[in-house]
C-alpha cells in the first residue's frame, strides 16, 4: 500500500469524550488493499489507510498500528506530493498540524511566536500533503517552509529569516578554508533532534553544541522559555542553531574557523545565491519579471540560467513564477472516476456508521450528508454496522449500510448524497 492512502479519521472525535486521547481502541481505521506490499502507518491519532482503485478498493476497519518513523530527504519529499484527502472540524492550529503530520510520518513545527489556539479546520479532498499544509497555514496568514525535513509554519518575515540564516550559515561554513573537509563533513551531518515537553531553548542549544561538537559563546543572551515538545529531522549544524536561536529572536556567527557560535542579536532577512531555469520564456523575460516583482534581489546571467542573490522565501516564491515548480497554494483539478466503475471488498464487524463514513470521505469518496438534519430526523449515525462483501458494487456497499440507519441513498457519477428515508 502506498502512503497516499493513509489519512488520520480522530479529527471528529470529541477529545474530551475520550479517556485515551488519540489512542483509543474504539477509533477507526481503514486498510486498503493496493498492488505491492502494505505499509502499516503510525496510529498515535489513528491511521486511515484506503485505495480507491479503479476496479477494486478494500475497507477494513482496524485497531491501533504500531509507530513508524519520520520520513526524510526523497521520502519526504514524495510525502509532500502524494495525495490526501482530510475533513476536519475546527481546532487549534497546532493540534491540527500535529495530527495531520502524524498521518504521513511527516515532522511539523509551529513557529513559538505564533499563537498554537488560532482555530483552523480543514477541508482537501485528494490534493497534495503540501496543499494541506498551505491550507492549515493561510487561515492563519501564515507561510510553509522547509528546513531539512521538517514543515515550519510562521510569519512570513520570521520564517524566511530563520530558513535564510540557516542557508547563509551553511554556505559559510563550507567556504571556510581554514576547516578540515573531515571536520566539515561532520558539522554538515544530519541528525534528528526530538524533545519532549517542556524544553528550555537554552537546553536544545546546548544539546546541538554537543551532538556537533561546537562550542557556544554568550549563550546567556538566549531567554528563558518553555517550548513544546517536537522533532526536528534531518538537520545539520546551522539549521539546528538558526532554528533554535531565530524565535527566540537572536542570530549566530561562527567562531574559531568553525569550533564554535557566538550568540548575536538579530539581523535583517540576508541572501542566499541560488541558480534558477525559467520555464517557457527566455532569461531576458525571465530578468524582467523577477525585477519588476522583486527589485531588491541580485540577479546576473550565467549560461542558459539566472544566478539570484535572495532570501529563501523569495526563491520559492521566484520559482513557482519562473514556472520551475508549481503553486503548492494551487489545487490540482483531477478527474472523479465514476463510482459504477469500482468495486469494493469489504469487512466492517459492529462499527458505527458515522466514523465509516467520515473515514471513507478522508480517503477521496464523495459522501454528501447534513449530520443536523439526519439526527433531527431521528437518524443514529451511532448506528453499529456490519458489512462484508467480497467485491460489492457501490450501490450494494451503500445499500448495507444505510439501511440499518434507516437512511436512503443517491449515486450520481463519483457522489453520494445521504437522506432519512
Amino acid at each position: 500500500m502506498s502512503d497516499a492512502d493513509r489519512v488520520d479519521v480522530d479529527q471528529f472525535r470529541d477529545p474530551g469524550a475520550c479517556q485515551r486521547p488519540g489512542r483509543c481502541a474504539s477509533c477507526v481505521a481503514v486498510a486498503g488493499a493496493a498492488a505491492g506490499p502494505a505499509k502499516v502507518g503510525r496510529r498515535l491519532f489513528g491511521w486511515l489507510p484506503l485505495s480507491l482503485l479503479l476496479v477494486a478498493a478494500r475497507l477494513v476497519i482496524a485497531d491501533d498500528a504500531p509507530q513508524s518513523r519520520w520520513l526524510t530527504d526523497d521520502e519526504f519529499a514524495a510525502a509532500l506530493a502524494a495525495p490526501i484527502s482530510v475533513l476536519r472540524e475546527q481546532g487549534q492550529l497546532r493540534e491540527q498540524l500535529h495530527r495531520l503530520g502524524e498521518t504521513r510520518d511527516v515532522a511539523g513545527w509551529l513557529d513559538c511566536r505564533v499563537d498554537p489556539s488560532l482555530p483552523v479546520s480543514l477541508q482537501v479532498r485528494q490534493q497534495s500533503y503540501r496543499y494541506a499544509i498551505e491550507s492549515l497555514a493561510v487561515q492563519a496568514d501564515l507561510r510553509v517552509g522547509s528546513l531539512g525535513s521538517t514543515l515550519l509554519l510562521g510569519r512570513e518575515a520570521e520564517l524566511d529569516r530563520l530558513l535564510t540564516l540557516a542557508a547563509a550559515r551553511r554556505v559559510e561554513l563550507k567556504l571556510l578554508r581554514d576547516v578540515s573537509a573531515t571536520r566539515k563533513r561532520d558539522l554538515l551531518r544530519t541528525r534528528t533532534l526530538r524533545w519532549d515537553e517542556p524544553e528550555q531553548p537554552r537546553q536544545l542549544l546546548e544539546r546541538i553544541a554537543a551532538d556537533w561538537g561546537v562550542s557556544i559563546s554568550n549563550i546567556e543572551a538566549v531567554p528563558h522559555d518553555l517550548w513544546a515538545g517536537g522533532t526536528l529531522v534531518a538537520v545539520d549544524v546551522a539549521e539546528a542553531c538558526a532554528f533554535v536561536l531565530d524565535q527566540c529572536d537572536l542570530g549566530f556567527e561562527w567562531t574559531d574557523d568553525g569550533g564554535g557560535i557566538a550568540v548575536t542579536p538579530p539581523s535583517e532577512i540576508g541572501k542566499v545565491g541560488e541558480t534558477h531555469r525559467p520555464q517557457g520564456r527566455s532569461l531576458a523575460e525571465a530578468r524582467e519579471q523577477i525585477a519588476a516583482r522583486w527589485p531588491n534581489v541580485v540577479v546576473s546571467t550565467s549560461g542558459t540560467t539566472l544566478r539570484v542573490e535572495a532570501s529563501v522565501l523569495t526563491h520559492a516564491a521566484i520559482r513557482v513564477a519562473l514556472g520551475e515548480l508549481p503553486d503548492p497554494t494551487v489545487a490540482v483539478v483531477t478527474e472523479s472516476v465514476p463510482l459504477s466503475r469500482k468495486r469494493f471488498p469489504v469487512r466492517i464487524v459492529r462499527k458505527p456508521l458515522g466514523p465509516v463514513l467520515e473515514a471513507m470521505i478522508e480517503q477521496g469518496l464523495d459522501i454528501r450528508y447534513d449530520a443536523a438534519a439526519l439526527s433531527a430526523a431521528g437518524v443514529n449515525l451511532q448506528q453499529l454496522v456490519s458489512v462484508e462483501f467480497e467485491n460489492a458494487t457501490a450501490d450494494e456497499l451503500f445499500g448495507a449500510l444505510c439501511q440499518p440507519a434507516g437512511l436512503e441513498y443517491e449515486i450520481n457519477g463519483a457522489t453520494v448524497t445521504l437522506r432519512p428515508k
